[in-house]
């Protein structure tokens, strides 16, 4: 049935107006402006925080070391060349990318199975949860690593359990082996792992579970065809957040390793502290900062396909 011009009137959008356009232009301009408040405070942050820090040791790195904490600013690249040169760099290197390798592993071992217990059972008590996960953050990185001196040493809690089980006949020296630091390590940045494993697997459908079971599927076959792969984002960012800080991390094989156990980050805090070579710990930064990129761009390489 034809419809009257009325009808045709009624139906034809309205023709736009310059108060109308005003108003569009400034909800734009606040919505742009509030978006600029929003975003400044972290802009701020990264800026007085990372990049300028950043840039003093950038400066640093193509400086020269006249004396002992005497600089001349300058642009000299031989600092890289001599960091590359440092006697054990290759070696504390691999050691620090095996330490962290095998902490990151541990913690995501642990990691799973608790972010999952959380996110499918943890009911009503999954906050609680998640901030007992988080309780030991409440105290300093130092005190922790120094709980784990007195729980490893030779008439420590550990040797003294073994021994008094009859495991042990006599205590073993925990400290100053690889051990201890890998343990340290996957203890101190377990959280970082099940925090992002427990966003993936709560936010997991449980309607796909059911739907795989209905299928005929076994328990083995829904976590490896449905559980897994859906978690996969948070596996990556969890490997990402302990892999890269444990990477750079020597405090830990200063309180708990020793001369054997010397990883890259010592290398670096030497030439700063004990050396006061400012351009060449410089420089060893950001070579231990490309470690760690390429490190990060490995991962999501190998396993970014399967998770985004």
């Amino acid at each position: 049935m034809a419809s009257s011009p009325a009808e045709h009137q009624a139906l034809a959008p309205a023709p736009s107006s310059p108060a109308r356009e005003t108003l569009l232009r400034a909800g734009d301009r606040v919505r742009r402006f509030t978006g600029t408040l929003l975003v400044l405070p972290g802009a701020l942050w990264l800026l007085v925080l990372f990049f300028v820090p950043l840039g003093y040791v950038a400066v640093y790195s193509v400086a020269t070391n006249v004396d002992f904490a005497v600089v001349s600013f300058g642009f000299d690249l031989s600092n890289f060349r001599q960091a590359l040169d440092t006697p054990g760099l290759v070696a504390s290197t691999i050691r620090a990318a095996t330490y962290a390798l095998s902490a990151t592993l541990i913690a995501l071992v642990i990691a799973y199975p608790l972010a999952y217990f959380i996110a499918r059972r943890g009911g009503h008590y999954k906050n609680f949860l998640i901030v007992l996960i988080m309780l030991p953050f409440f105290s300093s990185y130092l005190i922790r690593v120094f709980a784990w001196v007195t729980l490893l040493r030779g008439e420590g809690v550990v040797n003294t359990a073994l021994t008094g089980l009859g495991v042990l006949k006599e205590p073993i020296g925990f400290l100053g082996t690889p051990f201890a630091v890998i343990i340290v390590l996957a203890y101190d940045y377990l959280p970082f792992m099940v925090l992002p494993l427990y966003v993936a697997l709560e936010r997991l459908d449980p309607a796909l579970l059911e739907a795989s079971k209905d299928l005929g599927a076994t328990k083995s076959v829904t976590f490896a065809k449905v559980t897994w792969p859906l978690a996969m984002p948070g596996v990556v960012a969890g490997l990402l957040l302990v892999f890269v800080p444990a990477l750079g991390d020597f405090v830990t094989a200063e309180l708990v390793g020793g001369v054997r156990t010397q990883v890259v980050g010592q290398v670096v805090y030497r030439q700063f502290l004990s050396f006061q070579n400012y351009p060449l710990g410089s420089a060893l930064a950001f070579l231990l900062m490309g470690i760690s990129l390429l490190a990060a761009l490995l991962i999501t390489r190998i396993l970014g396909r399967e998770s985004f």
